[in-house]
């Protein structure tokens, strides 16, 4: 049984999202508002190392924005988080904005909206959390349903090489 932790990040929110065995099991999102520094840097890499020890992560994957869209900061930590990974001899597989639109059946018009309302389906214990980000003006746990979104991804394609 493999254990995934999935990951959607930048430099002030962190989506995190732990799948084994195609169940999800434990998630958070969790805001650093404070100014980008190598320590705050070194603070969410202490954090992520804790998380990875406590559930015993085998694979990662990481939901990255598109390059257009990377500042210098999040590359950095992008390096750091994967670093980290190949220190514990984790695989880390990149997803991108339009790979999480994979998880959306044959659906007209692919929204962020209709991604997390597939993740609810798949996952019914977030339907808590679907509603709060509907109705929040600012987005703040849509890294979470990211995290989700490749963490399940990530799970999905391993059984399928698998079978």
């Amino acid at each position: 049984m493999l254990t995934i932790l999935g990951l959607s990040f930048n430099t002030r929110n962190l989506g995190l999202a732990i799948v084994k065995s195609d169940r999800l099991v434990d998630y958070s999102s969790k805001l650093h508002k404070q100014k980008w520094t190598s320590v705050k840097m070194e603070m969410i890499l202490t954090s992520l190392a804790s998380c990875i020890d406590a559930y015993t992560i085998d694979k990662m994957a990481l939901s990255i924005p598109y390059i257009r869209h990377q500042t210098s900061e999040f590359r950095d930590m992008m390096r750091a988080i994967i670093a980290l990974a190949q220190m514990r001899n984790i695989e880390v597989i990149t997803y991108t904005p339009q790979d999480l639109f994979l998880f959306i059946p044959d659906v007209k018009k692919k929204t962020s909206k209709v991604f997390m309302q597939h993740l609810v389906f798949l996952y019914p214990e977030l339907v808590p959390w679907y509603e709060k980000e509907t109705s929040n003006k600012n987005k703040y746990y849509y890294k979470m349903f990211e995290a989700i979104g490749v963490a399940t991804l990530y799970s999905r394609k391993i059984g399928k090489w698998r079978s």
